[in-house]
């Protein structure tokens, strides 16, 4: 099974490696047969995150038994909805094929209101799934 993975790895790359030499310039959606695509925009913010963990922690204190572990979230609830700030992000998504590989570029905003009008920084990172 291994030594037939090899194999079909080696002869891929054999066949870039003859079409890049046969031709003189490719370009990169010529050689992965993909340029990137939106997909979507997804928004969050770290208050869904920490009322999920609250809810989790009084969901498993009221399961065992356990009552300091719901009041702790009982009371960890109350104070997302009413205190702190919260930083709240934007993440675009798009895709491309390289080679047998989806690769997913996102571009994630930060913002310091929830209009997402006051940007702190954004930043780039590409995920590969191979399936």
């Amino acid at each position: 099974m291994i030594k037939m993975k090899y194999r079909l790895h080696h002869q891929l790359y054999q066949s870039r490696k003859s079409y890049l030499q046969q031709s003189e310039s490719v370009s990169a959606a010529g050689v992965y047969g993909s340029t990137w695509n939106y997909n979507k925009t997804v928004k969050y913010s770290q208050k869904m995150t920490w009322t999920t963990v609250a809810s989790a922690a009084s969901a498993i204190g009221l399961y065992t038994g356990i009552k300091y572990l719901t009041l702790g979230g009982i009371v960890g609830n109350w104070i997302i909805a009413n205190k702190g700030s919260w930083i709240y992000y934007s993440d675009k998504q798009y895709w491309r094929m390289a080679g047998s590989t989806l690769q997913t570029k996102h571009v994630v905003t930060w913002y310091k209101d929830k209009a997402r009008t006051k940007k702190i920084q954004t930043q780039e990172y590409i995920t590969n799934d191979r399936g």
